[in-house]
């Protein structure tokens, strides 16, 4: 059974804070959100949740997001990344260009680049940890 990942976080944040589902969007799911409320909280108390997970036949995709909530680590969809790629695009009175720029917060500190540099960082850090790991 999948379940979704709309349908998960929405039991799992009302669970979680005592609340009551009020969206209408669900309100033809009550079934499948009792099974994810009692599937929940299994989990909650088993010491091996992946065996209550491969009982229970949720969906890869749902496993993993059952397993990093009950772990308390983030999925990856839920991560906010430390960086990000902004493509500046023009009308056509002004020059085109789609250039997108490269954002890395690196200790507190902002490094703007575009993918040619990056490109470039890339190659001269594998090649540094690649001289690293000949002498180790």
């Amino acid at each position: 059974m999948e379940y979704g990942e709309d349908l998960i976080m929405t039991v799992w944040t009302h669970l979680n804070n005592n609340k009551q589902i009020e969206d209408d969007k669900f309100k033809d799911r009550i079934k499948e959100i009792t099974k994810l409320y009692q599937l929940i909280c299994r989990l909650k108390r088993s010491k091996n949740p992946k065996i209550v997970l491969d009982e229970d036949g949720c969906s890869d995709k749902d496993k993993n997001l059952l397993l990093s909530l009950i772990e308390g680590k983030p999925s990856l969809e839920q991560t906010n990344p430390e960086w990000k790629i902004n493509v500046i695009v023009s009308s056509d009175c002004i020059y085109k260009s789609l250039h997108p720029k490269i954002q890395l917060k690196i200790n507190n500190n902002l490094v703007e680049m575009d993918s040619e540099r990056l490109s470039e960082l890339r190659y001269d850090v594998a090649k540094i940890l690649h001289r690293m790991q000949h002498y180790m």
